[in-house]
């Protein structure tokens, strides 16, 4: 698989997302990590569109959709219902680009975040991302054997991006 046939919408919502200037590529990038590293076949191609928004727009988002009354980090919304391998057969039996689903994540929540755990905004971006994948891929952290795989996956993706376990600075 190679990073052309994942295709990234990327709507920034906010002015301060200046501040990552590679933003679409680290974006680009780290969904197709994700997406290799879940082993899913692209076929005619995967598309998933992102919102990089504030506190407001999320909050908004958490509130009308999860019944959550407070900005969160990142919210994924999947346009294929079922688990890893339902999706996984969905995308490979489709003779089109598959809408995977979209990916909001609050700049405002990620660099508290970043700044609490003393990482690279970067870094943490690159998480946000990857995690919100693994979320439109059928993977959650519901219970905690799911979580143990879900996290699992996000380390080792991320280790290929040189960025250390999120987990030990426990900041989802």
């Amino acid at each position: 698989m190679t990073t052309d046939t994942v295709e990234c919408d990327i709507n920034i919502a906010s002015d301060h997302w200046d501040i990552l200037p590679d933003i679409d590529n680290l974006t680009r990038t780290a969904t197709a990590a994700a997406i290799r590293h879940a082993g899913i076949d692209t076929g005619n191609g995967i598309y998933v569109s992102f919102l990089l928004c504030g506190d407001d727009e999320i909050h908004d988002l958490n509130r009308r959709f999860r019944n959550i009354d407070k900005p969160t980090n990142v919210l994924s919304f999947p346009q294929i219902d079922g688990d890893a391998h339902a999706i996984a057969l969905t995308i490979k039996q489709n003779n089109g680009t598959v809408p995977l689903g979209d990916i909001a994540i609050s700049y405002d929540t990620i660099v508290r975040e970043a700044d609490d755990a003393a990482i690279p905004l970067s870094h943490h971006y690159v998480h946000m991302v990857v995690h919100g994948v693994l979320h439109l891929l059928g993977y959650d952290h519901i219970n905690d054997r799911d979580a143990a795989e879900m996290e699992g996956m996000e380390i080792q993706i991320l280790q290929k991006f040189s960025i250390t376990d999120p987990y030990q600075r426990d900041i989802l």
